[in-house]
């Protein structure tokens, strides 16, 4: 199987469609006796519940909601399900499933009146949601980045920069530009003059610091960052521990802060290359959509207007 450890737990929803298609004669007696509609409706629906029972490879999906609807033609049954589940993966392929059994029941069902043929057809993903796999800057809002390494054996020399690597890695792959890549000693006097000169003289739209967030005498970051930031991001501080928590059961120690300074957004991560990964699991890509926010453009894509020009 598939390994989706890493992946966050997110609504995630699909519409699928059939078309069973007789004769006028089956569809009129379907009309005058719905109980093969009430079967087959149960049936897709446990169909969506075992999926996973079905496909080797499917993951097991918690649906939390199913609706069945049937539409009767002249000569022909429209099936319609709707599944949504908070996952790790979507739920196309139990949609499809459910969409697929309702039509073979009631194949089933009206086999023995139906007056000719009948034909399944057409099984369609109409529509699905599947969270946020894709994260990628807003099209028109390219982000500048840059990345603090918070480390005294990194700043020496003496150990490599792991970590910092892979905050590169990811962001680049959401199409972020790094214009700034440092290491600094654990010590506040030299951390915020990098900060400040990156927020106010640079303007850079985001910093993401990895290193000195726990609970060693050295670990200042949280304090540094506190004294700079001007307005507190609290839900991506939380997202970061709560992820994490289901992993390593220390995640909980975790000091990492998240905070706006003018028009930059800074995030303190852990300092270990695997916390890294997953706290940028956990708050990508609502990081990128943060930043045309801060730069008041509005919610694009979210539901909301980008407000007026002044």
């Amino acid at each position: 199987m598939r390994d989706i450890s890493q992946k966050p737990r997110l609504l995630r929803s699909a519409v699928a469609t059939a078309r069973l298609v007789s004769d006028a004669a089956t569809v009129a007696t379907l009309r005058q006796n719905g109980d093969p509609l009430i079967v087959a409706r149960t049936a897709a629906i446990q169909a969506a519940k075992n999926t996973s029972h079905l496909i080797p490879y499917r993951h097991s999906a918690p649906i939390e909601f199913a609706t069945v609807d049937f539409d009767l033609d002249d000569a022909a049954v429209d099936i319609r399900v709707e599944l949504k589940a908070i996952h790790r993966t979507g739920v196309e392929v139990e949609a499809l499933a459910a969409a697929s059994l309702a039509a073979l029941t009631l194949y089933d069902l009206l086999e023995p009146v139906a007056s000719g043929s009948m034909l399944i057809e057409a099984v369609t993903l109409a529509r699905s949601k599947r969270g946020t796999s894709q994260a990628k800057p807003l099209a028109g809002f390219p982000i500048r980045a840059g990345i603090l390494v918070l480390s005294d054996s990194v700043a020496s020399g003496a150990k490599g920069d792991a970590s910092g690597a892979a905050i590169r890695k990811r962001l680049e792959e959401c199409g972020v530009a790094i214009e700034r890549q440092e290491a600094v000693a654990d010590e506040a006097d030299r951390i915020a003059p990098v900060l400040h000169a990156w927020c106010d003289e640079l303007h850079l739209d985001l910093i993401v610091t990895t290193g000195g967030t726990g609970l060693g005498p050295r670990d200042v970051t949280p304090e540094v960052i506190a004294g700079l930031i001007e307005r507190r991001l609290p839900g991506v501080e939380e997202a970061m521990r709560a992820y994490g928590q289901e992993r390593v059961p220390t995640a909980m120690l975790s000091r990492s802060v998240a905070g706006q300074r003018g028009g930059t957004v800074l995030i303190a991560l852990p300092g270990s290359p695997g916390a890294v990964s997953e706290s940028l699991n956990a708050i990508m890509p609502a990081l990128l959509h943060a930043v045309p926010v801060t730069r008041g453009e509005g919610h694009q894509g979210h539901g909301y207007a980008k407000p007026p020009a002044a």
